[in-house]
């Protein structure tokens, strides 16, 4: 019984999604891919793996803490974006003519401060967008107050 569980872990942890997986920032890659393009924010891989086969890759990695991350399908493509603290930020697969193309991009304090910034100027924009609609009816109600205190002055 003993050897039958350890050959079930050896063959685990050595079939080949586990074993021969590449990655870049942490962010698995599956294996064989050419590189396309690499600096130290951005890796472009390409593939000649069925779209379907890389997004099942993907939700086979990530399905233990499925929760931190997010999966967009926009037709040719799957963006799929991390949202815990790990130093990439997202993995672009994208579908190619004969193939997937996969980048793994690093998080940018530009896109982070960016975000921030529209954020914040949401904020006031709502603001604003309340404040004159609620300034405009206290002038009008102001108006109709006056116009009944001066009716009942002169009543």
């Amino acid at each position: 019984m003993k050897k039958l569980i350890y050959m079930l872990v050896a063959l685990f942890l050595l079939s080949p999604m586990a074993a021969m997986a590449e990655d870049f920032l942490g962010a698995p890659l599956p294996p064989g891919g050419n590189v396309v393009s690499k600096t130290d924010s951005k890796m472009e891989v390409a593939y000649a793996m069925p779209y379907a086969d890389a997004i099942a890759f993907y939700k086979e990695q990530f399905k233990a803490d499925i929760s931190n991350f997010a999966f967009r399908d926009r037709g040719d493509a799957t963006y799929i974006e991390e949202y815990s603290n790990k130093p990439w930020h997202s993995v672009l697969v994208t579908k190619t003519g004969e193939g997937v193309t996969i980048t793994v991009s690093k998080d940018s304090y530009t896109w982070i401060a960016g975000t921030l910034a529209l954020r914040f100027f949401a904020v006031f924009l709502v603001l604003v967008a309340l404040y004159i609609p609620l300034q405009i009816l206290s002038i009008v109600m102001g108006r109709i107050q006056a116009k009944k205190a001066a009716a009942k002055a002169a009543a």
